[in-house]
């Protein structure tokens, strides 16, 4: 749930794919830049009991001319320049749930975060630009997933705008981690259940602006729709997920 994304020191878990609208792109040359600051997450995942959920988080941000570390993920550019590239991801998902997170979990086994290891990158495309991203889970899950968004930023009123679209996709493995029921954890009212591979749809709006040469406002709303395989699951109270954030970056 949400409270293990407060334990991350970093700016992933606010922007996980739109962060490119708000920091120089990977393999933009010039001198690394490092900034810190910190950001308020509400967020409701959909889960039974779950509710909606505030927590703070600790941003911190790196980027040179092949590395950016926002947070728990790390990109290292392999391929391409600043509008076209392609490079090797490692990401902490903070995913998953213990039974102290909602009287639906009790008598679940915990699913954990993990690390997950795979590709990213950018397309430029239009007015706008295409992210993506493929990764496995090395711990927890052992499952995979994937993300494509199109985003197209403008400015407006000192503000850069950019409303974006996309597909998550689950395969079966890590959909059924997260959102199924294992046989030897069915009850009554919760029935064994395992959703299989699933897509879900992303929309969202990130907005920043820059006060001066070092400080950074920047806000989020994205609204998650799941597939109907997750929908169904006997975990889930709403087939959406709804997520705000803003925040405040200091770079030196």
């Amino acid at each position: 749930m949400i409270k293990h994304a407060a334990l991350a020191l970093g700016l992933a878990a606010v922007f996980p794919a739109g962060a490119s609208t708000l920091f120089p792109t990977v393999g933009e040359k010039g001198p690394p830049q490092i900034g810190i600051g910190l950001a308020a997450l509400v967020e409701n995942e959909g889960y039974k009991d779950g509710g909606t959920e505030t927590e703070p988080l600790p941003v911190f941000f790196y980027q040179g001319e092949r590395l950016r570390v926002l947070g728990p993920q790390l990109t290292y550019r392999v391929l391409g320049d600043r509008d076209n590239y392609i490079g090797l991801r490692v990401d902490y998902r903070f995913d998953g749930y213990d039974k102290d997170d909602g009287a639906i979990f009790d008598g679940m086994e915990e699913r954990k975060s993990g690390i997950a290891v795979g590709v990213a990158g950018q397309l430029r495309a239009g007015p706008g630009n295409i992210y993506y991203s493929a990764a496995k889970s090395a711990s927890a899950s052992k499952g995979m997933y994937a993300t494509i968004q199109y985003g197209i930023p403008a400015t407006v009123g000192g503000w850069t705008v950019t409303p974006r679209a996309g597909v998550e996709y689950f395969n079966a493995k890590y959909a059924d981690y997260y959102f199924g029921v294992r046989a030897h954890e069915a009850r009554t009212g919760r029935p064994a259940y395992a959703p299989g591979s699933a897509f879900n749809l992303d929309v969202g709006v990130d907005v920043h602006r820059d006060l001066g040469r070092h400080h950074t406002v920047f806000g989020s709303v994205k609204y998650r729709r799941y597939d109907g395989a997750i929908k169904d699951s006997p975990l889930m109270e709403k087939g959406a997920s709804p997520r705000l954030n803003i925040g405040y970056l200091y770079r030196f």
